[in-house]
């Protein structure tokens, strides 16, 4: 079974078990993360799909600065050894494919942090950065506000 749809399964799971109705951005963010991580070809630009859904559904500086400094090594680590590899330069001047796999794995590792971070809101919402202050979903448009049965 493709991994994207295991992860989409995991994360309607996670959203229809949640204490309270996840936020619209978390969902999202969780789609789109699975997404880029499952895929079989991923360009370095692809994390430019996260980064408004990341400050959507956990705006958190700390996580959002480590998550970027693993992309920047990542993005570095991508060109570097693409440039060695279609010039075949010595890795002196380059990067080694080690060195380059370390990068990826970190990038995805980091990119799974933020998942498990996002489901952990989702999952305990008394620590959801935003519905500490009160807020219930302000991105939910019609579906801002708990509203059970037809009132």
């Amino acid at each position: 079974m493709d991994m994207f749809l295991i992860a989409c399964v995991l994360i309607a799971g996670l959203a229809l078990t949640a204490p309270r109705r996840p936020r619209l951005a978390q969902l999202t963010f969780l789609i789109v993360a699975a997404f880029i991580l499952s895929n079989k070809v991923y360009s370095p630009q692809y994390v430019l799909w996260l980064v408004p859904l990341l400050a959507l559904a956990r705006p958190n500086w700390r996580d959002f600065l480590l998550w970027q400094a693993a992309e920047a090594l990542h993005w570095t680590a991508t060109w570097m050894y693409l440039g060695q590899t279609s010039s075949g330069g010595a890795a002196q001047n380059n990067i080694d494919m080690p060195y380059y796999v370390m990068a990826v794995m970190l990038h995805m590792a980091a990119t799974a942090y933020l998942m498990l971070r996002v489901a952990w809101d989702i999952w305990e919402p008394h620590l959801d950065p935003l519905r500490v202050q009160g807020v219930d979903d302000p991105h939910g448009g019609v579906f801002n506000g708990p509203r059970i049965g037809s009132g």
